[in-house]
Parts: structure tokens; C-alpha cells; sequence
């Protein structure tokens, strides 16, 4: 799954929770939504998309492999 998509996920999962509340209680949560949308969609406009390579996780390569010292 990319940025973008799992920021437009994450807003459709605040407008299905701002529908079970007040509107007045639901409006952040709407707000937010709409934060997440703009921001998926510049990611998607300007092509900020990055992925992590699956293998190091988090982080990226460790900076000094253990034993011998990059010369």
C-alpha cells in the first residue's frame, strides 16, 4: 500500500467515525479528513511517493556492519 493510499484510507475511517457523533462533536475529525485527502493528494501530484525497502524496516542500512571498520 502506498502513503497515499493509506492516507486516504485513514480518512475515510474519520468520516465513518465523525458520522456517529454529533456535528459538532464529529467536525475535527471531518477537518482531519480533509487534511489527510489534501496531503494524499500532493503526494500523489508531485510524486513524493517513497517506499521503504521491506528488508531494513524503519530504518535504513545500518551505518557500520559489525567486525571490520569501512576504510
Amino acid at each position: 500500500m502506498t502513503n497515499a493510499a493509506a492516507l486516504r484510507e485513514q480518512a475515510a475511517h474519520c468520516r465513518l467515525l465523525a458520522r456517529e457523533y454529533d456535528p459538532i462533536v464529529g467536525r475535527p475529525l471531518l477537518e482531519k479528513a480533509r487534511d489527510l485527502d489534501c496531503k494524499a493528494a500532493e503526494i500523489a501530484r508531485h510524486g513524493r511517493e517513497r517506499r521503504r525497502p521491506a528488508r531494513f524496516g524503519t530504518g535504513g542500512p545500518p551505518a557500520r556492519l559489525f567486525g571490520r571498520r569501512k576504510a
